[in-house]
């Protein structure tokens, strides 16, 4: 079955949870396991790659119903003030080669966080097929509880 048949046999409502605030992007930090959707307004890759982005949540959450994950999007759209900074400060302490690949390129970039860490990463969500998007999910997350308990 094609990525986007699996995704709509599956899919369950959810919402991609935002996160809007410096007290969210601490609490996003401070989780076990997150999933984090760095979102533009302004590209058609980030709302191409925000697809790929939910498939990828709906088929996990299918698979691993005792552990279901939420996909966090942080709004990078302004390029600029209190969150962006905040953002860039957090990506630039992780010592990410790409870091500003993912803050600038508007490709819609997805991280998988531990305990505030960035494990592992991919620029061009848009790139990267469902089951390769939950494979490379599985691998950062593995040995770890993830869903959204803190």
């Amino acid at each position: 079955m094609g990525d986007r048949k699996r995704y709509l046999a599956r899919a369950k409502q959810f919402v991609m949870l935002k996160i809007e605030t410096i007290a969210d992007l601490d609490r996003l930090r401070e989780r076990q396991c997150a999933v984090v959707f760095i979102w533009v307004d302004w590209a058609i890759h980030a709302r191409q790659s925000a697809g790929n982005a939910e498939r990828m949540i709906a088929e996990w959450n299918g698979k691993h119903p005792n552990l279901i994950t939420d996909l966090l999007r942080i709004d990078l759209s302004e390029q600029s003030g209190e969150m962006w900074n905040a953002v860039e400060e957090w990506l630039g302490s992780q010592s990410i080669s790409d870091s500003r690949s993912l803050m600038h390129g508007g490709a819609g970039s997805i991280m998988w966080v531990r305990s505030g860490t960035i494990v592992r990463y991919v620029v061009n969500a848009n790139t990267e097929t469902v089951d390769g998007l939950v494979a490379l999910m599985s691998q950062s997350f593995s040995g770890q509880e993830t869903g959204t308990a803190k």
